[in-house]
């Protein structure tokens, strides 16, 4: 499943398809007949989640938050609650505490289709707030069918929907961690959280290059590394990035993105990979070579990069 996401990274630019066209895109029968399905609520509701989603980043500090015990397909579990908690404290992220209500939600955990899944136990959750209120500016509740999905929602005081957030194997940030034992769930919850919460690097780079060039890419590059407070840095979104300016032939560009995600995850064969596959592109054979060899010294099972070695040496 990794493979196929990293093909439609590589292709989507290709074929001018980005967030935006997402977006600007009408949905058709078949898309309203799949959301019908899958239990999605009306496109109203929807739409006033990301305006949520606003409020909650810019007063998320000063805000107080409480977590409900874990949902598992075993029962309620306080202790990984708990555990959320002190990550979330530890990082700083805002003020959390553990919530008093000892909360199993009776929404189904077992069916192909998650995305219905999700919405199910987004709407039990906001009728719990609604019913329940809460002595915090936002609730979150959790549902782990490990290895299967993580699920995670937040609703904020009047028991509103702000985050609906579904992981599964089809997702980067899924595949980082240890899905198969709680604290990787846990992990894996603390880190989408701080998606929502602070800001995209490579979005903030792709940002920059676009008003003032490649150099002051490079530079507000470094300064984020250097002090990161308020941002995220992502390797797949760099190399989705990259990807993206490769397809819209930006050469130089996507060759710049590449380069800072290999200096941000040295230790990541895909980096190498993928800087190699822009320096081929560029006719820069040796410097193709070197990031190719490297990629497939960090991962000796990488089929793209022996690949690329034998059609590059026998040039």
């Amino acid at each position: 499943m990794g493979y196929s996401i990293l093909l439609v990274q590589r292709l989507s630019p290709q074929f001018g398809l980005s967030d935006e066209t997402a977006r600007n895109t009408r949905s058709g029968k078949m898309a309203d007949i799949l959301n019908e399905r899958s239990g999605f609520p009306a496109e109203k509701e929807r739409t006033a989640i990301p305006e949520r989603q606003k409020v909650l980043k810019a007063n998320f500090a000063q805000s107080g938050q409480v977590v409900f015990p874990v949902r598992t397909l075993n029962g309620s579990n306080s202790k990984a609650a708990a555990e959320v908690v002190k990550m979330i404290n530890d990082a700083g992220i805002c003020k959390v505490e553990l919530s008093k209500d000892t909360l199993l939600l009776k929404t189904p955990q077992k069916d192909p289709n998650e995305i219905k899944l999700l919405w199910y136990l987004a709407r039990d959750f906001r009728t719990y707030v609604k019913k329940n209120p809460q002595d915090a500016d936002y609730a979150l509740y959790a549902d782990y069918a490990m290895p299967g999905y993580v699920h995670f929602i937040v609703c904020d005081r009047s028991g509103e929907w702000v985050i609906t957030d579904l992981q599964n194997s089809m997702h980067p940030d899924f595949r980082n961690f240890d899905i198969n034992i709680i604290e990787g769930c846990n992990k894996l919850v603390v880190a989408r959280l701080q998606h929502y919460l602070k800001t995209s690097v490579a979005e903030t780079v792709k940002e920059t290059i676009k008003q003032s060039g490649i150099e002051a890419g490079n530079k507000k590059f470094k300064e984020l590394r250097a002090n990161n407070t308020g941002y995220y840095l992502s390797e797949e979104e760099m190399n989705a990035l990259g990807y993206e300016y490769l397809g819209l032939k930006k050469v130089a560009e996507a060759i710049a993105i590449f380069k800072m995600n290999v200096e941000a995850f040295p230790e990541s064969f895909n980096t190498y990979d993928s800087q190699g596959e822009a320096y081929m592109v560029a006719g820069e054979k040796e410097l193709a070579i070197q990031n190719y060899e490297k990629s497939v010294q960090l991962n000796p099972n990488s089929q793209s990069g022996i690949e690329a070695l034998k059609k590059l040496k026998a040039k």
